[in-house]
């Protein structure tokens, strides 16, 4: 067999509309790139989890800009896809000869595979399986809820090319073979059960009853502790049957109530002492020479050098300092894959954000200052639902970053989400447990989080600044701190690299706040030199207080003066008399010429000062433009 010829990415809507026309449900798919052999990432730039159930139409379609297509599987593509995965070592091939499969519409995929199109069998819902037949063979199945990647898309490792086209071909049906594997024979093959048989409603009753009849069968299946995951899951895909479905407030309260029924009846059992220690998995350790030998993939980071991917992370500075913008700017590079500021990469991946301390109308209103409102940045919020972190609110985000394909949530701020006591390290140390199960999901966490007050005397340690238990600080893999400045030539961000597990820390560096025309944005300054920049400012207050003035200067006035401090006038002075721009003056000189001093008295041997006679005229029309 021939491979169909590659189709440029210019054609993959023209593509999407022959599989619409076929009566396929198509998703548009951004960048697809390999994570390791049998793992790939893709980006799915829309929520699709509709077009399980309605295809979308042909102007959606042509609407769409992504470089990839996918196509549903199950009963809304009335598709079923054998995926056969020969480029595996363990790939069975006496399997898929016992299977007598036929000539149907055949995929050659990016690593060397096949998928094979069947025609759904009619009366049974299919579920997805990944190796069928037995543990490693190499051989899964695309249905009900799948998505396989369609040609003419292409991947970092490799293209998605037709080797028999469904244009020319039609679809075949499933070989017998290929049913009994998957357990079911013709004459077991029988028509679904309506949704009240499923769930014992009796006529006329209505979706909450339907609900918390299925929800009470359905936590009788399973293991209390994947009752708040799979249990809520479950919940969520019949209550997507209903017409109208139930809102999330309603649901959530039938679901929690039968939940509260359950656990107590559990709770009641002789053997509550036996199931209490199921929920703990042992586990053994390796050796150092398993340690040792172990290979892992190259760091990557959702912005590099600063956050990790799969790691805790923390934005902290003093209240109104900026955080919510940071992290509503880098939520929106992160979903699109640019660089923060134009200088710091990132890895796209799709974003939520939590948000329990604003409205829903101001987050818009900041989102549209900072010209975010490209409706199709894969970015989904929580806002100000009242969620406080608990292990069924955890377990719940995660689910959802599942089925939306979340790499990174962002919660903003820490405070708004937990009860616990912040300077007690025990409360904080159950909240941070509950951020690193997000973690091990591989899903990166950024929070933001306030500073304490500055006490007088004390340095400026940013990291120790942090609000609350020392246990925040030592948790977080990545942090990074803003503090606010406002000079004459106007407002700043210094952002300071303070912790990095991974990498080097970068030296601080300067964010211009800038704002025209009802719009936000920041601009990146370089390197912070504090130093510098406290000079700089002093040489400037100096020379305008010697222009605007007749008398000569001291030291001692120019402090007086509020023009600087003691080291910081010393120095600026220096400088100026070096780069010729003031005269230094011995006050006995002075008194000898009659010279008008602003403080006549003092030694001898005071040195005085004065704009230089030749730049004099120079100065004043500079200042004088500079104030008009």
């Amino acid at each position: 067999m021939e491979p169909t010829p590659k189709t440029s990415s210019s054609s993959v809507i023209e593509e999407a509309l022959r599989y619409e026309a076929m009566g396929f449900s198509v998703i548009p798919l951004g960048k697809i790139e390999k994570i390791n052999q049998d793992r790939k990432k893709i980006n799915y730039p829309i929520e699709w989890k509709k077009f399980q159930s309605i295809r979308a139409t042909i102007e959606e379609i042509k609407s769409w800009n992504y470089p990839n297509i996918g196509i549903i599987t199950g009963e809304v593509s009335d598709l079923l896809v054998l995926d056969l995965d020969r480029y595996k070592e363990t790939y069975d091939r006496e399997l898929e000869q016992s299977l007598g499969l036929p000539i149907t519409p055949t995929v050659r995929t990016a690593n060397d595979g096949l998928q094979l199109y069947f025609k759904r069998p009619k009366g049974i819902s299919f579920r997805n399986d990944v190796c069928i037949g037995h543990k490693g063979s190499g051989i899964d199945i695309r249905a009900e809820g799948g998505m396989v990647i369609a040609p003419p898309s292409t991947t970092s490792y490799g293209e998605y090319v037709w080797e028999i086209d469904p244009f020319t071909t039609p679809l075949a049906e499933v070989p017998p073979n290929l049913l009994v594997l998957l357990k079911v024979k013709d004459e077991e093959i029988k028509p679904k059960k309506q949704l009240n048989d499923l769930v014992g409603l009796k006529e006329g009753e209505g979706r909450n009853n339907a609900m918390a009849s299925f929800v009470g069968k359905t936590l009788l299946t399973m293991h209390p502790d994947n009752w708040a995951v799979e249990g809520w899951n479950e919940a969520k895909k019949l209550n997507d049957t209903f017409m109208p479905p139930l809102d999330k407030q309603e649901l959530s309260k039938v679901f929690n109530s039968i939940l509260k029924i359950e656990w107590e009846r559990r709770s009641n059992l002789p053997n509550k002492e036996q199931e209490r220690k199921v929920k703990h998995i042992p586990t053994n350790s390796i050796s150092h020479s398993e340690l040792i030998s172990k290979k892992f993939p190259p760091m990557r980071y959702s912005i590099e050098p600063f956050f990790e991917i799969g790691t805790l992370n923390m934005i902290s500075a003093p209240p109104n300092s900026w955080k919510s913008w940071q992290l509503f700017l880098d939520a929106c590079h992160i979903a699109l894959g640019t660089k923060v500021f134009g200088i710091f990469a990132t890895e796209q991946a799709n974003v939520m954000i939590v948000n329990e301390e604003d409205s829903e109308r101001l987050v818009q209103d900041r989102l549209r200052l900072l010209k975010v409102t490209d409706p199709n940045i894969p970015i989904f919020y929580r806002i100000a639902n009242g969620s406080k972190l608990t292990e069924e609110f955890i377990d719940e985000l995660i689910a959802e970053a599942k089925e939306k394909n979340i790499g990174v949530i962002m919660f903003d701020s820490l405070r708004a989400i937990h009860s616990a006591d912040e300077n007690n390290s025990t409360e904080m140390q159950v909240v941070l447990d509950l951020l690193k199960k997000i973690v091990r999901e591989e899903i990166t966490v950024i929070f933001t989080h306030h500073h304490r007050k500055k006490t007088l005397g004390k340095g400026n340690d940013d990291a120790e600044a942090t609000r609350g238990s020392s246990a925040i600080n030592a948790a977080i893999s990545g942090h990074i701190s803003l503090e606010e400045i406002t000079r004459e030539d106007g407002k700043f961000l210094v952002v300071r690299h303070l912790k990095s597990k991974v990498g080097e820390k970068l030296p601080p560096f300067e964010l211009e706040v800038k704002t025209e025309e009802s719009v936000v944005w920041f601009e990146y300054m370089g390197e912070h030199k504090p130093n510098d920049r406290a000079l700089s400012e002093t040489k400037e207050k100096i020379l305008v207080e010697l222009n605007s003035r007749s008398e000569l200067l001291g030291r001692k006035d120019l402090v007086a003066l509020k023009v600087g401090g003691q080291t910081s006038v010393k120095e600026a002075t220096k400088f100026l008399v070096k780069e010729g721009q003031i005269e230094e003056i011995a006050r006995r000189y002075a008194l000898s010429k009659g010279l008008n001093m602003f403080n006549p008295e003092g030694k001898l041997n005071e040195k005085l000062y004065r704009i230089k006679k030749d730049l004099e005229v120079e100065f004043n029309e500079m200042y004088e433009q500079a104030n008009q």
